[in-house]
């Protein structure tokens, strides 16, 4: 195809399924080595991770491998954050991030996490109790959206990690739903990561008041299948908006305002101007 080579939907999804099939292979093969948990460190601090989780063993098999897992997000979060800085973390799962954040926050930061799967908070509890349950660690089991309430956060048969508030499945449980404006009263977070597979714009939608006050609030979102161009557009009005490498060695690369990213990945947005909300 002239300018460009061409996707084909049937040729990607068989790739997909092989590239989960052998994922399956190596985790159950991990578990029968390791056991279940295993260790890892994050800084200078350690993980717990849960083999028997996809979500926790993608992580494992990374770090292994000696790639990293999305170390490209860990260094910005090593560039950015700084002693007395709050860092919230809405969709925070086992914690990587949170952990990952604490001793660049340090003991006069803050660092505050969401996470309304069962079983992920679970193993966030648990990581919050191994890293002895610091006082400016905040952990909270609650879904963050545009209005307070109850919602159904539907289980993926695969993994916690793509437990959704949109993305339907046949299994589901009833959580609940704040503003984080109402979690955020009287707190400027210097960075908020949102990864809520698919609910995004509902979370930030929430975050109005928050990201009108707060001037030098700078976001990592995860752009996913769900992230519609109106939203792009509602965000490239007030960020400049740069892509995340999944690794750390590379540069951020500068989006255009006519280009939303094209596949799953991490964006950081930069507030460009003084006044103003999404």
């Amino acid at each position: 195809m002239a300018g460009g080579v061409r996707r084909v939907p049937f040729v990607t999804s068989v790739y997909r399924r092989a590239l989960w099939y052998k994922l399956i292979n190596e985790q159950g093969r991990s578990l029968r080595r390791f056991g279940r948990f295993v260790e890892v460190s994050i800084g200078d601090n350690g993980i717990l991770l849960d083999l028997s989780q996809m979500h926790d063993f993608v992580m494992f098999y990374d770090i292994a491998r000696g790639k990293g897992y999305e170390d490209g997000t860990l260094g910005l979060l090593e560039r950015t954050l700084k002693s007395g800085d709050t860092f919230v973390d809405v969709g925070a799962n086992n914690g990587y991030f949170s952990i990952a954040a604490l001793p660049h926050v340090g003991e006069s930061g803050k660092v505050i996490s969401f996470e309304p799967s069962p079983s992920a908070f679970l193993r966030l509890t648990a990581n919050w109790n191994k890293t002895g349950r610091p006082a400016n660690w905040i952990i909270k089991q609650l879904a963050l959206g545009e209005v307070s309430g109850r919602a159904r956060l539907f289980r993926s048969p695969q993994e916690d990690g793509q437990d959704s508030l949109v993305r339907a499945q046949l299994t589901s449980v009833e959580v609940e739903v704040r503003q984080l404006d109402d979690e955020l009263i009287n707190t400027c977070p210097k960075l908020i990561k949102v990864d809520t597979e698919g609910s995004e714009e509902s979370v930030l939608n929430g975050t109005q008041n928050t990201l009108r006050n707060c001037l030098q609030t700078s976001l990592i979102i995860e752009w996913n299948r769900f992230s519609r161009v109106e939203f792009w557009n509602r965000l490239w009005s007030k960020f400049d908006i740069s892509r995340i490498p999944v690794h750390s060695g590379k540069p951020l690369r500068r989006l255009m305002p006519s280009a939303p990213p094209q596949g799953l990945c991490n964006v950081l947005c930069s507030p460009r101007f003084k006044e103003g909300r999404l």
